[in-house]
């Protein structure tokens, strides 16, 4: 059985999470950038932190991966309060653990992709009212981290030009 399309976004995950995808920036790269005193400034009032994007992403890959492990219940929506936690929830998590959250869920999905074969990406859920492929779900995850990605070097630049 045919996996050159698992492999290739299995490939494109770890490349946008680990190494230097075609955009040039990385979570590994942001991550070496981020410690405990940045992690959870807000750049202005009703931004998020940086902290509050990684845990975002976070919830997201999970609810991807309990989709595509079997489980049909939705744990995640736009408007469930675990979808942006707040500061003072995460600060008491810690920076390392939400960190190594990110690279757990990050290696089961990419892990999850290479012990497949391409019919596996034909596989259908249903999220609230759309029925889609799990390809389009993970299509549209690499999107949303590169989104995010970008997202978090602007709020680094914005919270480094406070402190200057």
């Amino acid at each position: 059985m045919n996996n050159t399309l698992c492999t290739s976004l299995a490939r494109q995950l770890e490349e946008v999470y680990y190494q230097l995808p075609w955009i040039w920036e990385s979570y590994d790269k942001k991550f070496k950038s981020i410690n405990e005193d940045n992690v959870f400034i807000q750049p202005a009032s009703g931004y998020n932190s940086v902290a509050q994007i990684i845990s975002h992403l976070n919830e997201w890959r999970k609810e991807l991966l309990s989709r595509m492990t079997g489980s049909t219940e939705i744990n995640l929506r736009a408007t469930s309060p675990h979808n942006f936690i707040d500061n003072e929830t995460l600060k008491a998590r810690g920076w390392d653990a939400l960190k190594k959250e990110s690279d757990d869920t990050q290696q089961q999905l990419i892990q999850l992709l290479r012990s497949q074969t391409d019919d596996f990406l034909e596989r259908t859920f249903q999220y609230e009212e759309k029925q889609n492929t799990y390809l389009y779900y993970v299509e549209g995850l690499l999107h949303h981290d590169i989104y995010h990605l970008g997202q978090i070097g602007l709020v680094l630049k914005m919270i480094s030009k406070e402190s200057v």
